[in-house]
């Protein structure tokens, strides 16, 4: 089952707790284009926004060229350890082309594979993940897993198990994939206003089995002057106190910028204005 959405997007949307946006499994492909995707207003469940899952074939996530495919939380609550976007538990095979890498389903490209260390395809074939924001105080943090698999297209061409079948093919193994995108909150007792973005930061760091994009949000820890504890981006100025606000500070403040909460806030003193 193909899937095209076209020109479609889900604004203001809410999750409930246990459920998912978009579920797929076995052979189902979703592909997106010209500007496609979801807004949710507030995302309650801890299961991934978009989830594929395995039966007897793969479902894959795509998009058309020149196309994104656009993930945003603007909020979640506090119970939640992260907010999933994105969970591909078991992807299958490399060959095919999709949104968070290269391939091609000819079969010529599949046999290139098989000849292919898993560290070479890493290095090569693995995209930045683009498009993809995080509620304030969320941390954004992609990470694709790479291993082996044996492809039975392959095994039908090169019966690769057949020890008395004579072949220039060592194994019939290509790489394989799984991944998550996901939002983790700032730690208790800290707090931030950025939102984790996949578009801040699209390098990948690429090591031997794996791929990770992230996006941190600079958490601060809360002075006393601050109350903190309703969420990642919930700071509230205790009576007596005076600061700038500081979702524009936040805003303007450049990574290099260690500045304490505590330096951005001023007692004020009797008779002044709070």
């Amino acid at each position: 089952l193909d899937i095209l959405l076209v020109n479609t997007t889900f604004e203001e949307v809410t999750v409930t707790p246990a459920s998912a946006f978009v579920s797929l499994g076995g052979g189902c492909q979703l592909t997106f284009g010209n500007n496609s995707g979801a807004s949710f207003a507030r995302y309650e469940s801890a299961i991934a926004a978009f989830t594929l899952e395995a039966g007897v074939a793969y479902p894959a996530l795509d998009s058309l060229p020149g196309s994104t495919f656009h993930v945003s939380v603007k909020a979640a609550p506090t119970y939640l350890a992260s907010v999933a976007l994105v969970s591909i538990p078991d992807g299958g095979g490399v060959a095919r082309h999709t949104y968070f890498f290269d391939g091609s389903e000819s079969f010529w490209f599949l046999s290139d594979l098989a000849f292919m260390p898993t560290s070479m395809w890493v290095q090569q074939y693995p995209l930045p993940v683009r498009d993809m924001a995080c509620p304030p105080g969320f941390a954004y943090t992609y990470v694709m897993a790479v291993e082996e698999m044996y492809s039975r297209e392959l095994e039908v061409v090169f019966s690769c198990s057949n020890p008395d079948f004579s072949t220039s093919l060592s194994s019939c193994y290509i790489p394989s994939y799984s991944l998550t995108a996901q939002c983790q909150p700032c730690p208790a007792g800290t707090v931030s206003m950025r939102r984790g973005s996949a578009n801040t930061n699209t390098t990948l760091i690429r090591g031997g089995d794996s791929v990770m994009q992230s996006d941190e949000v600079g958490c601060k820890p809360c002075p006393a002057s601050i109350l903190c504890d309703s969420g990642p981006a919930s700071a509230q100025i205790q009576s007596g106190y005076w600061t700038l606000p500081l979702a524009d500070v936040w805003a303007n403040m450049s990574e290099e910028e260690h500045l304490s909460l505590e330096s951005l806030i001023v007692l004020c003193h009797p008779g002044e204005r709070q």
